[in-house]
């Protein structure tokens, strides 16, 4: 597009910075991100959303977040999953306890699966597999093989024998012919 003088309009934006996100390709993500700053594109809740998306920049998508928040953009359900996922992948185990209880108590969003997997991902990664195995047993609905993928992986991680196996059996559960082998 750049190469034929075509400018992108905000939908193909998004598309490219969610294939980013999709393969990881950091480097793009943030030439679309300076791309967007330079020239001064406005962004939306589907931009933003996309922004948040991109792998390794979690300071910055929380940093958007509350841009978007500020200029009173009322964030969704999908928001939040890119906001989670920020808070999972630098490591804000309280930051993201902290967005996941004000999805309800300041957005009025009643959290779905998604974002308790996200919450056990944030868990499980940070070593607190109790809080996260409790946060499982307490979910409004039934955890899902995603949950138990996320919190299998963690086990994995911290080496806790016991939880892995009770996770496994869950998983097997749900998905009895799945290879975990991987």
């Amino acid at each position: 597009m750049q190469v034929a003088d075509v400018v992108p309009d905000k939908i193909t934006l998004i598309s490219v910075l969610n294939a980013c996100g999709n393969v990881g390709a950091l480097g793009m993500g943030k030439t679309i991100h300076e791309y967007i700053e330079t020239n001064r594109i406005g962004i939306d809740m589907k931009l933003g959303t996309s922004l948040l998306d991109i792998h390794g920049l979690g300071h910055l998508a929380l940093e958007h977040f509350t841009k978007m928040v500020a200029e009173g953009i009322k964030p969704n359900d999908v928001t939040f999953i890119g906001v989670l996922s920020a808070c999972s992948h630098i490591g804000l185990v309280e930051t993201g306890w902290m967005y996941f209880k004000s999805m309800n108590s300041v957005y009025g969003i009643n959290p779905k699966i998604e974002h308790y997997g996200c919450m056990v991902d944030i868990l499980g990664r940070a070593g607190r597999l109790q809080e996260a195995m409790e946060l499982i047993r307490t979910m409004p609905f039934a955890p899902d093989a995603i949950v138990w993928r996320a919190f299998l992986g963690a086990c994995r991680i911290h080496k806790n024998i016991e939880l892995a196996e009770e996770a496994t059996v869950n998983l097997l559960q749900l998905e009895p012919h799945v290879n975990l082998s991987r």
